[in-house]
């Protein structure tokens, strides 16, 4: 069985992937309940109706509950460097809060990390 359900933070907006029937998001999340001063970095993807949702109702900084499996994919860069990274596909979204207002103490906090910027291309 490959189940996985993580709560987390999204460092930046989710930004859209694919398109007509299969219009999708992507995410990318940090979870740092166990470790506030080393989060964990995943990304999500979603397709569907809910993938509409998370484009029109998710920010960066709101809290979301994924639900999907756990995936692995490997590549190579320009310069043939190999790369790799896990990956959620993602069944469920639910949108635990809304994204904290610009400024306000909650952006800041350690639950609510700086966004990642190592971006791995969209899986296939």
């Amino acid at each position: 069985m490959n189940s996985l359900t993580l709560v987390g933070v999204l460092t930046k907006d989710p930004r859209q992937v694919g398109g007509g029937e299969r219009k999708g998001a992507r995410m990318r999340l940090a979870e740092a309940n166990a470790h506030p001063d080393h989060p964990l970095y995943i990304d999500a993807s979603i397709f569907g109706p809910q993938a509409e949702a998370c484009l029109e109702h998710l920010r960066k900084g709101s809290r979301v509950a994924v639900v999907g499996r756990l995936r692995f994919r490997e590549w190579k860069r320009v310069d043939l460097s190999p790369r790799s990274e896990h990956w959620i596909a993602a069944d469920r979204v639910d949108f635990l809060s809304a994204p904290p207002a610009p400024g306000s103490a909650e952006e800041a906090s350690p639950s609510s990390p700086a966004a990642d910027t190592s971006e791995a291309p969209a899986p296939a």
